[in-house]
């Protein structure tokens, strides 16, 4: 089993509490299944060859294991309403029961963690003037004018 992205002391600090006995054994199994997400999310297992988690591993994946392991441990029907006279109950997700999740905006935070966002692109470049000058114009190499070469209408 691969390491948790988060550890234990960053849920604790987010709940501002600590947790013993089953609600230690909750949080770590739950930090556990929000680990998986957010490996699925990311296409990346985030461990290196000596299965320990990769140091140059950006921070946002702490940060967004141990939000959603939060999540989970204060909301763990997963219900965005409930109303006590006449009944009422609503779960948020498709599914009734909570269990792990991703938000959206979580879920953009990730995909922008392991979007390169630099290196080489190619960009098509699409001219829709008509050329009208003909002439190819050549430099002289010591930095002068540009001197007229030929024709294009020659070629």
């Amino acid at each position: 089993m691969l390491p948790p992205l988060a550890e234990l002391p960053a849920v604790e600090a987010r709940l501002a509490r600590t947790l013993a006995g089953p609600q230690r054994a909750r949080a770590l199994a739950l930090l556990d299944d929000v680990s998986t997400e957010v490996r699925h999310t990311t296409g990346r297992a985030w461990v290196g060859p000596d299965g320990q988690l990769d140091p140059g591993r950006p921070e946002v994946l702490a940060v967004v294991t141990a939000a959603a392991t939060v999540r989970a441990l204060r909301n763990p029907q997963g219900l965005s309403a409930e109303t006590v006279g006449d009944y009422t109950r609503r779960w948020g997700r498709d599914e009734q029961g909570g269990g792990v999740y991703l938000t959206e905006p979580e879920r953009r935070m990730l995909r922008a963690a392991v979007t390169p966002t630099g290196g080489i692109v190619s960009v098509p470049v699409v001219r829709d003037d008509v050329l009208t000058d003909t002439t190819r114009w050549k430099g002289d190499g010591y930095g002068g004018d540009l001197l007229p070469w030929e024709s294009w209408a020659d070629w």
